[in-house]
């Protein structure tokens, strides 16, 4: 399915009236969920009925959370030191497959600044895509109790402190 991004789409909740063009609402900030139900058919769902799990976890900085340490791979605790959002591509591929997290870093011929959209790009891992907008994610920057730090994304995070807590006492005793 190839998507002109000038189309105005129609939200897919049930008596949702909004309308919306795709690149409008990204630049805006908008979040977005699209489904492939099949080959020609797509959802699209505005903000107020998209189901973006990144919501529903509220994270704060000074936070204590449960994620993967990025050096030695096991669950450490960390705290939120900053949180901020950052800019991914959304690419298409010739196998009609869409990545919605490509950094700039990732990408060979636009070193600079995100291509334009609808333009190819080539990948350092030697992929080439079609360019079709940018995503905004949250981005956490975290100190593990080591006092080394990294960036997570919020589906890195595998628990919030109080949560992850809990379960270990039900499973200590």
């Amino acid at each position: 399915m190839q998507f002109n991004i000038w189309y105005c789409f129609r939200c897919s909740g049930s008596n949702c009236c909004a309308q919306f063009h795709i690149s409008c609402g990204i630049f805006a900030g908008y979040n977005y969920q699209i489904q492939q139900k099949r080959k020609h058919i797509a959802l699209m769902y505005c903000n107020n009925h998209s189901y973006i799990p990144d919501q529903n976890k509220i994270v704060h900085i000074n936070q204590k959370v449960w994620a993967r340490h990025l050096q030695h791979k096991r669950i450490s605790e960390c705290r939120i030191i900053k949180i901020d959002k950052t800019p991914l591509g959304i690419v298409k591929f010739s196998d009609n497959t869409i990545s919605d997290s490509i950094t700039l870093n990732e990408i060979k011929n636009y070193a600079d600044n995100f291509p334009p959209i609808d333009k190819m790009i080539h990948l350092k891992s030697g992929d080439k895509g079609l360019f079709l907008a940018l995503n905004y994610k949250h981005i956490y920057t975290v100190e593990y109790k080591d006092g080394t730090s990294g960036c997570l994304f919020p589906d890195d995070i595998c628990s919030l402190d109080e949560q992850f807590n809990s379960s270990l006492q039900r499973h200590a005793k």
